[in-house]
């Protein structure tokens, strides 16, 4: 049996990488293979496909927690700077115990929490 790969087929019997190059031995069997009306796997089962996009939003939702967390950072000296009478022009809605709040709650959000990493269910700003 083969499995479909980018490169051409892997052999699942050996885990052998076939490249689709005509003068390639093992390439030339698979043909033949085809021809005998077998059909191959896909790259890819669902359960794969799966877990590949899994990971994905697992990546991106650790990405925009790091972010988030950096934008935090900076909500609290605005808020700082704001107290002091210098109101900087990024400063966003919200009071620091809100931002604080909100802090704790992007700091908790990843990977074995419950619903993560589904994007409606992030943590929400202040506003």
């Amino acid at each position: 049996m083969y499995k479909l790969q980018s490169y051409g087929v892997l052999r699942v019997e050996d885990n052998s990488a076939i490249p689709s190059d005509p003068e390639n031995y093992d390439w030339k069997a698979y043909l033949l293979w085809l021809a005998d009306g077998n059909t191959p796997a896909p790259e890819f089962t669902e359960d794969e496909l799966t877990a590949l996009q899994l990971a994905k939003d697992i990546e991106a939702e650790n990405a925009w927690r790091l972010s988030e967390l950096q934008l935090i950072s900076r909500q609290l000296e605005a808020i700082e700077e704001d107290e002091a009478d210098a109101t900087p022009p990024d400063l966003l809605p919200g009071t620091r115990k809100q931002w604080l709040e909100y802090r704790g709650l992007v700091s908790n959000w990843k990977d074995g929490v419950e619903s993560f990493p589904d994007i409606a269910q992030r943590p929400t700003r202040p506003s």
